[in-house]
C-alpha cells in the first residue's frame, strides 16, 4: 500500500474556536465591562490586587491609603462585582 503524503493543514482550518473558547471570550468581555463600571476607588484597588496581583502594601503606597482601606475597598469591589454579575 502506497503512503500518500498528508497535505499540511492551513493554520486557520485547525484553529477554529471551540465553544469553550468562545464562552471564555464572552465571559472576559462581561467581566471587563463590569470592572470598568465600578467606581474609580474600587476599580483601582481591584485592578492592582486581583489583576496585577500586587501585595496589599503596594496598592496602599500607590493609592496613598492604609492597608486597611485597601482591604475594605477590595472587599467592597468584589461584592459589588458579584452583585453586578448575578443580577
Amino acid at each position: 500500500m502506497e503512503e500518500v503524503p498528508a497535505a499540511p493543514a492551513r493554520p486557520h482550518s485547525w484553529r477554529e474556536l471551540p465553544p469553550d473558547a468562545v464562552e471564555r471570550v464572552e465571559i472576559r468581555n462581561i467581566l471587563q465591562q463590569a470592572v470598568v463600571s465600578l467606581p474609580d476607588t474600587y476599580q483601582q484597588v481591584l485592578v492592582l490586587r486581583d489583576i496585577d496581583e500586587l501585595a496589599v502594601g503596594a496598592p496602599a503606597r500607590i493609592l496613598n491609603a492604609s492597608t486597611s482601606i485597601v482591604k475594605i475597598r477590595l472587599h467592597r469591589a468584589r461584592m459589588t462585582l458579584q452583585i453586578m454579575l448575578v443580577t
